[in-house]
C-alpha cells in the first residue's frame, strides 16, 4: 500500500462523518408535524449534494488493510 492511501480513506471517511451529521441536525431541525408539507430548499440540497459526493469519495478510496495500520496496532 502506498503512503497515504490509508489518509485518503481515512479524510474520506472524515468527509462522510461531518456531511452525515450536518444532514442530520437539519432533518432533526423540521417540523414533525402531522400534515405539514416540507419543502427542499437550496441549503438541504446542498446537505445532501455533499453526503453524496462523501460517499462517492469514500467508495473510490482504496480500502483500508493491515499494512496500513501502524506496527502496534496490527
Amino acid at each position: 500500500m502506498k503512503t497515504g492511501e490509508g489518509a485518503s480513506s481515512s479524510s474520506a471517511r472524515a468527509s462522510l462523518d461531518a456531511a452525515l451529521s450536518d444532514l442530520d441536525a437539519a432533518v432533526r431541525s423540521l417540523t414533525a408535524v402531522a400534515g405539514d408539507t416540507v419543502m427542499i430548499n437550496d441549503d438541504l440540497t446542498a446537505l445532501i449534494l455533499r453526503v453524496t459526493s462523501a460517499r462517492r469519495l469514500l467508495d473510490a478510496a482504496p480500502p483500508r488493510t493491515l499494512s496500513s495500520l501502524p506496527a502496534s496496532l496490527r
